[in-house]
């Protein structure tokens, strides 16, 4: 059908006008969703964690019924909302590098400490001329880094001593001038890296949530060494020829800022709730989530064991206070996994690792007493008992293996 050329020019000017009316229409939404987005851009808290927000008046997995979604806290009582992740893990790696370049020095320092003995043995094997010429030190400079660092008390002449607040009570040990400039530094990083927030937003509650991220993300890290340095059979020992006690110092000092830091993060994340709901929003919380409620247990836990650690109750009671202790942990540690696991957090990889470590820690130890005691040939080790005279007795091993 063929239609006149003045149909033909009305329907084009038609289509015309409709597909400009087209264009207009998706210009100004265009330009809607950029002013949007550049509103939402400015409105964002700070490094939000891409999950879904709750919904008003349902149920969100991990951070359970939240009440009062029109308070300005409301949006930092979960998740990562006003948390600096970029800067978290900036410090992260820090630690992390810090502790890496210490043991690398560590390890250099105890091999060439065995290369040169060995050196001085072999050449003083020879000549009693060689053997003089190693009775007297060539330089100042090593001996007054040993006489005034590395072996120094940390006082004039008080060395690794109880501090004795009466016969019976004791405080604790003073370390050397070395472990106490190392335990200085590491309390001081924990400090600034603790401390180093937005001070300048005007929201507070981002502040705080804030503060909350950084100490829980430090309190994880920290975590790590805590385990790590008070396994019996640390691998750290052997590589580095650092001693256990060495070591247990700094297990003690660790665990201290970890359990603090991660009182922080507790009440960090409570101020808020109680901002957004009152002590109703936080018994909700904890009632309905299952992430919050077992990180509170595991903040009581760990205070628990802090406050149980003290020399005193230590001395006392410590076969009750060791096996305690380590039951204590355990339970702290499985809450700090599952408190991770449920709301998805990134530092869960930080567990598994603690909890790798003292899992294969126990598998090494009962194989080594398992092949130490148990021969094919000879047996199993026995143990005889002896009574002696003022209610003694002498125990006697027979190993079937030696142990070095």
């Amino acid at each position: 059908m063929h239609y006149p050329v003045s149909l033909h020019n009305h329907f084009g000017h038609l289509a015309t006008r409709a597909g400009e009316d087209l264009l207009s229409a998706a210009a100004d939404n265009d330009r809607q969703l950029v002013t949007r987005g550049a509103a939402t851009a400015i409105m964002a808290p700070r490094e939000a964690y891409p999950i879904p927000k709750p919904i008003p008046g349902g149920e969100v997995t991990g951070f359970g019924h939240l009440l009062n979604y029109s308070n300005q806290a409301y949006n930092f009582t979960f998740g990562l909302d006003g948390v600096n992740q970029a800067q978290n893990w900036l410090f992260v790696n820090i630690i992390l590098y810090s502790f890496l370049g210490l043991l690398a020095a560590t390890f250099i320092y105890r091999w060439v400490y065995i290369t040169n003995n060995h050196l001085r043995h072999l050449m003083t094997m020879g000549r009693w001329v060689d053997q003089r010429y190693w009775m007297y030190n060539r330089s100042t400079f090593w001996p007054s880094i040993k006489r005034n660092l590395l072996y120094a008390p940390l006082g004039r002449v008080r060395h690794n001593r109880e501090i004795q607040l009466s016969q019976a009570i004791s405080i604790g040990t003073l370390p050397s001038r070395f472990h106490t400039i190392l335990l200085g530094a590491y309390l001081i990083c924990n400090l600034v890296y603790l401390l180093v927030l937005d001070w300048s937003v005007k929201n507070h509650h981002s502040a705080i949530a804030e503060l909350r991220g950084r100490s829980g993300i430090l309190a994880a890290i920290n975590l790590i060494p805590t385990v790590l340095f008070a396994l019996r059979n640390n691998p750290l020992i052997p590589i580095l020829k650092v001693s256990y006690d060495t070591f247990n110092l700094l297990h003690r000092w660790c665990a201290r800022v970890m359990v603090l830091q991660s009182v922080i993060h507790t009440i960090a994340w409570a101020v808020n709730a109680m901002e957004s709901g009152g002590m109703h929003q936080v018994h909700t919380s904890l009632s309905t989530s299952t992430s919050y409620m077992w990180g509170m247990v595991a903040t009581v836990v760990f205070g628990s064991v802090l406050l149980t650690s003290f020399s005193p109750i230590r001395h006392a009671f410590y076969e009750t206070f060791l096996n305690v202790h380590r039951v204590l942990i355990w339970i702290g540690i499985v809450g700090v996994y599952i408190h991770l696991d449920k709301a998805n957090l990134p530092q869960l990889p930080y567990v598994k690792l603690v909890m790798a470590f003292w899992v294969a820690e126990w598998i090494w130890r009962c194989f080594r007493i398992c092949y130490h005691n148990v021969s094919r040939r000879k047996g199993i080790t026995k143990v005889t008992v002896e009574a002696l005279p003022a209610e003694a007795c002498r125990v006697t091993f027979e190993l079937k293996r030696p142990w070095r």
